[in-house]
Formats: C-alpha cells, sequence, structure tokens
C-alpha cells in the first residue's frame, strides 16, 4: 500500500493542491510542479510548460470538453509521483496551454480511481487522503462514527436497540420507555 496525507495551514482550502513530480516512463528525466485535485475531470492533464520543460513527443490525440467548446489536444504518456513516493506508472495525459492556480498538473478521475480519496474538515482544517490501492470500504452512512485506526465496514450490529439505555425514549418512536416497549 502507498499513501499519502496533506493537510491545509490556513483553515478550509477551497481547491485540493499538492506538489507532484512528473517523470517521462524509465528514465531520470523529470519536473517537480503544483497540482490541482479535479474530481470533476475524467483524465489527468498536463500544461506546455511540462512539455516543453520534458521534451515529450504526443503520443495521440484527445477530444476535450472546455468552456468553450470541444477541442482536440495532443496526448502523451508520463508517470506521476505524489507525494510520500505514490507514483502511478504510464499515465496517458492530455497537454493544455495552462492552467489556473499556479499548477500545472491536474490530477483527474484516471488517478483518483487506482485508490481511495477521502477529504475531512475537522476543526476548520481540510485534510485530504489519498492510498493506492484500495483496501477496503469506507462509508459514513454505515459508520457515521468512524475513527482512526478503526477497521472500516466491519460486521455491523444487527440488533438496532442493542446500545438504547432501558430508561430512553425507545427508538421505534412509540413514546414509551424502552423498557416498556422493544426492551421487554
Amino acid at each position: 500500500m502507498n499513501a499519502f496525507t496533506s493537510k491545509s495551514n490556513k483553515g478550509l482550502a477551497r481547491v485540493l493542491t499538492t506538489p507532484i513530480t512528473v517523470l517521462i516512463p524509465n528514465t531520470t528525466q523529470q519536473i517537480k510542479s503544483n497540482a490541482i485535485w479535479d474530481t470533476g475531470a475524467s483524465a489527468s492533464v498536463i500544461t506546455t510548460k511540462i512539455v516543453q520543460s520534458l521534451g515529450l513527443i504526443a503520443t495521440g490525440m484527445s477530444m476535450v470538453n472546455t468552456a468553450n467548446g470541444t477541442v482536440n489536444q495532443p496526448t502523451y504518456i508520463v508517470d506521476i509521483q505524489l507525494p510520500n513516493n505514490v507514483t502511478v506508472k504510464d499515465v496517458t495525459v492530455t497537454g493544455v496551454a495552462a492552467l489556473s492556480g499556479n499548477c500545472d498538473v491536474l490530477i483527474g478521475m484516471d488517478i483518483i480511481n487506482t485508490g481511495d480519496l477521502s477529504i475531512t474538515n475537522y476543526n476548520n482544517v481540510t485534510c485530504m487522503s489519498f492510498r493506492t490501492p484500495s483496501l477496503h470500504e469506507i462509508d459514513y452512512v454505515k459508520n457515521p462514527n468512524w475513527k482512526h485506526g478503526q477497521q472500516a465496514n466491519t460486521k455491523q450490529n444487527t440488533n438496532p436497540y442493542a446500545n438504547v439505555s432501558r430508561n430512553a425514549s425507545c427508538p421505534c418512536e412509540s413514546g414509551k420507555k424502552f423498557k416498556h416497549c422493544h426492551g421487554k
């Protein structure tokens, strides 16, 4: 398993970014940059600056939907090294002129889908954590009180009344105390 965690140092983050390294596969040629994480993008993107710095040669073309319509853009194959040396190999990325937010790489769902992405905003601090490969499902509906270090989605308690105090109102909303309703 490979994983990393990134926390905002100035409260809630409006944009999720991390430092990354783009590498030409099977070489030592690389460039460090910042990446924006975008769950609305189906594929990852690099800017012309990255393409020119690494001397990349296009391997194909891709139709890209933008706010201004559909355009045909060149594609390249690269390795992307995320924080903590989490590396995704042989990623087909689309080249674009520029990205917003002082980033030259956009991490899309092609990379995000290789593992698990979790974003929390506890105590007004945004914490993003990513691991690959996926180890198990994390479901905050099934496990609303899940805590770090717990095994997620372990066997669920099948008795909905197991932790109800005898003198509490019955969860079935009968208006009776539990001990006089389902707690008999």
